[in-house]
């Protein structure tokens, strides 16, 4: 696994990339690519992971093949069984010269679910 790199997207928005090549037999290689972007104005979290098979350069004739399968995800800030990642995420934003909401307005309504949606009992 690679370091991640980390991008200010825009004032509330950063991106969290790690990505991973592993060198296979009969010259292939696989190379997996998470992204994790974190909404701070949304209070979301988009993951993108993007997973390709690439195969030797002499195509079908010798073996070679490739394969590509992405996929998508959202998550609210609401679903985190933990604020840890949030907030370090906020001060990786805010060290990149990002302004997102503070993180007490942000991690003050975590887990509180609005009256609307509460049980009747």
């Amino acid at each position: 696994m690679c370091p991640a790199e980390y991008s200010m997207d825009n004032d509330y928005t950063i991106s969290e990339t790690t990505a991973r090549r592993k060198d296979l037999a009969h010259g292939f290689v696989a190379v997996s690519t998470i992204t994790r972007t974190f909404n701070f104005l949304a209070q979301q979290v988009t993951t993108h992971t993007l997973d390709a098979l690439m195969g030797n350069s002499g195509g079908y004739k010798i073996g070679g093949t490739s394969g590509i399968n992405s996929s998508q995800s959202h998550q609210h800030f609401d679903d985190f069984r933990s604020d840890g990642e949030i907030i370090f995420m906020h001060e990786k934003l805010t060290a990149l010269g990002g302004k997102p909401p503070a993180i007490e307005d942000i991690t003050r309504s975590l887990g509180k679910k609005p009256a609307g949606l509460a049980a009747k009992g």
